[in-house]
């Protein structure tokens, strides 16, 4: 979590929720709190599974992930060099205009990874990709730094590295109206 957290300068952290019954109205809550609109929560059940919770609040949709692979950049092994709090390009493949569902995650990771342009704590130009792609439902999320090659009097060569982690998130559930968490 706290990689994500670094990956969005936008963000605000906040401890635990220990509301099991009320988890939703206490995710509204604290959303609210804060002065957001939009909120992740990740929640672990039985210290093996491992949920995503994207909420736009008040009385927007709300999605729940399982989420299957996380892989650190400490992992693996790829430091890089993006600055933090630069602003990431978006870049989702095709099949996200496929279906209405998945137009709908589109424009919520669209509205939360988006980091808006005159943000406090975001620098003004772009130096890393998140890369959002379907394969077999399952959402991969890749972050790329972009850099410079080479430069030539024709023009520059671009070439991306892998930098943070991957991430593959299965949807297991989605609400379109109200923010209310399912045990």
């Amino acid at each position: 979590m706290l990689n994500m957290v670094s990956l969005l300068p936008h963000c605000k952290k906040d401890s635990k929720v220990e509301a099991k019954s009320s988890k939703g109205a206490t995710l509204n809550e604290l959303v609210e709190l804060k002065g957001s609109s939009s909120c992740l929560f990740f929640e672990c059940r039985k210290h093996k599974d491992l949920y995503l919770w994207m909420v736009k609040s008040p009385g927007g949709p709300s999605v729940k992930f399982l989420v299957n692979a996380v892989h650190t950049m400490e992992e693996l092994k790829l430091t890089g060099n993006h600055l933090k709090g630069s602003r990431p390009l978006l870049t989702f493949s095709s099949n996200f205009d496929k279906d209405v569902h998945w137009k709908l995650l589109k424009e919520m990771l669209t509205q939360i990874f988006g980091i808006p342009k005159e943000h406090r704590k975001s620098k003004p130009y772009h130096d890393h990709v998140f890369v959002f792609s379907i394969v077999d439902d399952h959402i991969w999320f890749r972050n790329y730094q972009v850099g410079c090659l080479e430069r030539f009097s024709f023009g520059n060569f671009f070439f991306f590295f892998f930098h943070f982690r991957y991430l593959c998130l299965t949807t297991s559930q989605t609400r379109l109206h109200e923010v209310v968490l399912i045990k």
